[in-house]
């Protein structure tokens, strides 16, 4: 739709009613994240972010930590929303406590707002 109409705003909309549907679906997620940041769509990200994350499986922390941190990251630095980036470390911290792995990086990332 992109390509044959030049209409990138389009393009996204499409991307995200894909991901509605099917919210591991990778070259969705990947085209979504290319629209947005080249459209300037960042808050819309964040939130597509939070969405995928709560349709993933529960067990599947790692996933849900990787697109709550991506997130995290676009609010820090491109949003320069300190709070926001703040919340979602603190709830990848929530999702394992005890995981090293997941909880490290968001212990460090929440460390350095402070």
């Amino acid at each position: 739709q992109e390509k044959r109409l030049d209409a990138k705003a389009a393009a996204l909309a499409t991307w995200r009613r894909v991901l509605t549907t099917a919210a591991d679906h990778q070259r969705a997620r990947r085209e979504f994240e290319r629209l947005a940041a080249g459209l300037g769509r960042h808050r819309e990200l964040v939130e597509v972010y939070e969405e995928l994350c709560e349709r993933t499986d529960e067990s599947d922390v790692a996933a849900r930590a990787d697109l709550l941190g991506r997130a995290a990251e676009v609010s820090r630095t491109t949003l320069a929303d300190r709070e926001r980036a703040s919340a979602l470390w603190k709830r990848i911290l929530a999702l394992d406590p005890t995981n090293e792995a997941i909880g490290g990086p968001a212990a460090a990332a929440l460390q350095s707002l402070y």
